[in-house]
């Protein structure tokens, strides 16, 4: 497991100086006001946080004869959000998607699908709140009289939420045949509202998913056309007096396009459109 951390922390130590060096490939991170502004991003901050605390973890761990409680406990408590951490940078890692400059996070993805589904997830909410309430009453009125664990709504809806989450303490029981009856209706009902939110959510990222890799797929043809487009309607409008008005001037003996503009030209009058 050390040797996994270790490899896992040189690797993101490599990425984040790789990553630093080609960000001046950009014109806002070049020079070193460029870097600094790098830095400052939350994702460059956490790949820090992460790269420094683990090798602060790491170079203390062979450091073996520490007898303080109060220092073991500490450093026991930076491993372990050294560890936070390292789960915090594989969630916010950015996945670039090839032909789209947009970058994709798991964690946003996550998020926006949240939000997405926030209605769906409202009512079901808002439907296991009323099934709470309403089971924990009616197994309160068949146990009260014969069952001293069920004193008020309050142990019920303990046993409720206990029940229909799976924790099973077993603190509190009914023993009537009304209410063992009525809490198997519950039970049942309870796995079918868990399950609901799963789906919705599960659905939310698939169509996300299948949205962005449709994206992806039309996005170098969308590109070219629009440049085709642009070009067609600048080539017709210099050669004809169109009735539009267009939204750029060309003066004399200039025209404002550059050499893949100009190529597309060459193209349009080849096919003779």
């Amino acid at each position: 497991m050390d040797i996994l951390e270790k490899v896992i922390i040189a690797w993101f130590a490599f990425e984040f100086v790789i990553r630093l060096w080609a960000s001046g490939c950009r014109p806002e991170y070049q020079g070193w006001n460029g870097k600094v502004r790098y830095l400052c991003r939350i994702e460059s901050i956490i790949d820090l946080v992460v790269i420094v605390v683990s090798a602060v973890v790491l170079g203390l761990q062979p450091i073996n004869l520490v007898v303080d409680t109060s220092i073991v406990f500490a450093a026991a408590a930076l491993r372990g959000f050294h560890r936070l951490f390292i789960v915090i940078r594989l969630v916010w890692a950015r996945k670039s998607t090839s032909g789209v400059d947009s970058a994709v996070s798991p964690f946003r993805m996550f998020v926006s699908v949240l939000y997405s589904q926030r209605e769906q997830l409202a009512i079901i909410t808002y439907i296991s709140f009323v099934v709470f309430f309403i089971g924990s009453f009616l197994v309160y009125l068949a146990e009260t009289q014969t069952n001293s664990e069920f004193k008020n709504i309050a142990n019920s809806f303990w046993w409720a939420v206990e029940t229909v989450i799976t924790v099973g303490y077993g603190d509190i029981v009914p023993i009537t045949i009304p209410g063992k009856f009525l809490a198997s209706i519950f039970m049942i009902i309870g796995f079918w509202l868990f399950a609901l939110p799963t789906e919705v959510i599960g659905t939310g990222v698939a169509l996300r998913v299948e949205k962005m890799e449709a994206d992806v797929k039309h996005s170098p043809q969308f590109i070219p056309a629009v440049i085709l487009i642009q070009s067609y309607w600048r080539f017709y409008a210099s050669n004809h007096k169109p009735l539009s008005q267009t939204t750029w001037y060309i003066p004399h003996n200039r025209v404002i396009v550059d050499r893949n503009q100009q190529n597309v030209v060459r193209f349009i009058r080849a096919v003779k459109l």
